[in-house]
């Protein structure tokens, strides 16, 4: 699995071809199924394989407490202080802002996807693979 530190990783099964979008944020659905994330979902964990149709085994590894984590980036990541990312509404994990950190315990309704994670390498922009170390306190909201 990609990934360093502790989380958990669960089999699920897919609720359609994912092939394509390993390292991808996902979103539960149903007790046993993860789908592709949309716009207000909650994030479940990241995809780590190519599941190629529906039903197929999905494993998907949750953030837990941390670690360096593999996920796909959305536009170009850059490493320096005050450098977050979040994910967007397709699953990719694209830059956030400091002062986005800052107002998540005022937010109420409608919350963006805010992840308490750094980029730990740079991406090339989007579509790149790079590898985010994640704080042992994710937010997760959608």
């Amino acid at each position: 699995m990609a990934g360093q530190g502790y989380s958990e990783t669960v089999v699920l099964k897919a609720g359609g071809d994912y092939s394509a979008l390993r390292y991808y944020a996902m979103r539960q659905s149903g007790a046993y199924a993860i789908r592709q994330l949309t716009s207000g979902a909650y994030v479940f964990g990241v995809l780590q394989n190519k599941p190629n149709a529906s039903g197929t085994a999905a494993v998907i590894r949750r953030f837990g407490n941390g670690g360096v984590h593999k996920v796909v980036a959305g536009a170009a990541l850059t490493i320096a202080e005050h450098s977050y990312v979040k994910c967007d509404d397709s699953g990719k994990f694209i830059a956030q802002t400091y002062s986005d950190l800052q107002v998540l315990s005022t937010i109420s309704g409608s919350v963006p996807r805010f992840l308490c994670g750094r980029p730990s390498e740079v991406g090339d922009g989007d579509g790149s693979v790079v590898k985010i170390y994640v704080d042992q306190f994710p937010v997760l909201q959608g």
